[in-house]
């Protein structure tokens, strides 16, 4: 059973119910109280029986003080929201499958995937902990440094200082542009309008001119030359990412005109005939923000210095950055975790049907006895092929064929073709090429 929003809610709930209840003791303040009616209690009794009054006098006020009520009441209270806790977090978190088949693990490559995940998310200094204690890859480790400047930077971009952000995409210029990125604009745009809200008119005509327009001219000068039918060439879809590429800057009018540059980890460039786009045109536009200066908010420009221009700037420099290095913008612990949390619930259920049965298909046979999908297309890392002849995905015991004429079939049906022989011809299923079993070849996909 996978945990809802709601019942999340009410997970939360209980326990900020039991932790009210540890601060409301009263146990302690009253406490206090005996305290203080010992200390002003003096023993002036002349004899015995006066004696005995007075202490019996003295204990009723203790008792009348309620200590042992109050403890009593305040232990059943917090007893109870205790166990109501306990059975939610039964019913709400999947319990572990013990039926499953044991896994075995490379300690190193676990953490491996840790330390990426650590350094990946600003945890520098866990990360140099994990690195001191374990044995982690020097090829890893040279990660730290340059992934702290990283996200020292983002967080100083948020506080709108932009100087180490712009340091940054200088110092990896050539691989921007290499990569078509609109990052080293947009984060010029932020100059320019910092300059605008401050009334610099004058620095900012000078980024403008000294800044965005060469990039804007980069950018047209490396766009895709037109079709013969005098059409740009549809760009590939770039498969959808969390961060730049979902959020659409709705404060923006929308145009006709296409993208310019290429999509950077599922990050497309902002439309070139945008207001304040990536192009000559867009910087164009952004000139009339100079009249409105350096009252931007509530004129046509207000747009420009919405907190979403921040948040765009960040998200895509944090893009840049893993792209850089080489890396994924999510770690893979990210996305074994999501995954888990996806499948566990189905394999909970699925172990309590089949019972021992299920751990020893999954023994046997090196995989799991159903095909379970993974949420989105952000989980799909590699290509799979499946036999447009059988329709079933090749396996390592199944390899893809490639033959001759260029056609790819399983290895199973191209031995159902040749009827098991490697020198029998047989025709393509798809063209009228003959061939042979020996003539094809292993297809290896990554």
């Amino acid at each position: 059973m996978s945990a809802g929003p709601s019942q999340l809610e009410a997970l939360g709930a209980l326990l900020d119910k039991v932790a009210k209840k540890q601060k409301v003791d009263t146990v302690p303040r009253q406490l206090d109280q005996m305290l203080a009616i010992l200390d002003d209690w003096e023993d002036t009794s002349e004899d015995d029986i006066s004696r005995v009054k007075d202490l019996a006098a003295l204990e009723s006020r203790l008792k009348a003080v309620g200590v042992e009520q109050s403890e009593q009441a305040s232990s059943r209270e917090l007893q109870s929201a205790i166990h109501k806790l306990g059975k939610l977090i039964d019913k709400v978190l999947p319990q572990p499958v013990e039926s499953l088949a044991p896994v075995t693990l490379d300690d190193r490559r676990v953490l491996a995937c840790v330390y990426v995940h650590l350094v990946s998310t600003g945890q520098c200094d866990v990360a140099e902990a994990l690195e001191q204690e374990a044995q982690i890859d020097p090829s890893l480790s040279v990660l730290c440094a340059p992934l702290r400047r990283v996200h020292e930077t983002v967080e100083a971009l948020r506080r709108a200082q932009l100087e180490p952000a712009l340091a940054w995409a200088r110092q990896h210029q050539f691989d921007l542009e290499a990569r078509g990125s609109p990052l080293p604009f947009l984060l010029a745009r932020l100059a320019f309008v910092s300059r605008l809200e401050r009334g610099e008119l004058n620095l900012a005509l000078q980024i403008a001119r000294d800044e965005l327009m060469p990039l804007a001219l980069r950018a047209c000068a490396a766009r895709p030359a037109p079709t013969a039918a005098g059409r740009l060439p549809r760009p590939c879809r770039a498969m959808p990412s969390s961060g730049y590429a979902a959020q659409r800057r709705a404060s923006e009018p929308e145009t006709k005109s296409g993208a310019v540059g290429k999509a950077v980890h599922g990050a497309a460039s902002p439309d070139a005939a945008k207001p304040g786009g990536f192009s000559v045109s867009g910087v164009r536009q952004l000139m009339g923000a100079l009249a409105f200066a350096p009252a931007l908010r509530g004129s046509p420009y207000e747009w420009l210095i919405q907190p979403c221009r921040i948040d765009e700037a960040c998200e895509l420099l944090t893009a840049e950055a893993h792209a850089s290095l080489h890396l994924p913008l999510r770690s893979a612990l990210s996305e074994c975790i999501e995954a888990g949390e996806h499948v566990l619930p189905k394999l909970a259920k699925l172990s309590s049907i089949l019972g021992p049965k299920y751990a020893e298909t999954w023994a046997t046979a090196a995989e799991l006895p159903v095909e379970l999908e993974l949420p989105g297309r952000s989980s799909v890392h590699h290509s799979i092929f499946a036999c447009p002849v059988s329709k079933e995905p090749a396996t390592p015991d199944n390899p893809p064929m490639l033959l001759p004429c260029g056609h790819v079939l399983a290895s199973a049906s191209l031995q159902k073709l040749a009827r098991g022989s490697r020198t029998v011809r047989f025709k393509c299923p798809y063209c009228p090429v003959e061939t042979t079993t020996s003539m094809a070849k292993v297809l290896h996909i990554s």
